[in-house]
């Protein structure tokens, strides 16, 4: 069975055609043949694993604790220079804080954040990738009772998860 379908699979090139055309000319050829071990033969073709759409969709809701906000570095081209901005994003709410930092070092972005804590006044949680996880701003948050989380990702993170979704969709809409 597996022969007589490769033959018209691959040699006399029926597996081009669409898959109910491919089904029509098996069972013309073979009625003997049953539909499922067809739809098998045809579920198990590289072909047919490389073209199929993952059908499976996952719609997750970020939600965190009130005062909760996601933390990234967004590099705005300026002429042929960038400039890192810190980016802020309150989970709940939304609303995006960004600071203009002189140049990305520790220093600066803790002085960066330092202002943000002022302007803001209660943090209860700081979530955003490695470069977050410093010694100097691990202090600035232990001492400011801070919830620290940069396990968000150690790559680029918008294609493996979503941990860091909201602040990412900030970054690509700004860079758009």
């Amino acid at each position: 069975m597996n022969e007589k379908l490769n033959n018209l699979f691959y040699n006399e090139k029926l597996g081009l055609a669409s898959q109910a055309t491919f089904i029509n000319q098996v069972k013309n050829k073979y009625p003997d043949i049953k539909l499922r071990d067809i739809k098998e033969f045809i579920k198990n073709q590289e072909i047919n694993q490389i073209t199929t759409d993952n059908k499976k969709t996952y719609n997750y809701k970020i939600t965190a604790p009130p005062r909760t906000f996601q933390i990234d570095i967004f590099w705005f081209r300026r002429g042929e220079t960038l400039k890192p901005i810190l980016l802020l994003v309150d989970i709940l709410s939304r609303k995006a804080f960004f600071y203009m930092l002189s140049k990305k070092t520790q220093e600066n972005i803790l002085d960066a954040l330092k202002l943000f804590k002022n302007d803001v006044g209660e943090i209860n949680g700081l979530e955003g990738d490695n470069e977050f996880s410093k010694t100097d701003i691990k202090q600035f948050c232990n001492d400011n009772d801070i919830r620290l989380d940069t396990s968000v990702s150690k790559e680029e993170h918008i294609t493996k998860g979503h941990k860091s979704g909201i602040i990412d969709k900030l970054v690509r809409t700004l860079g758009e």
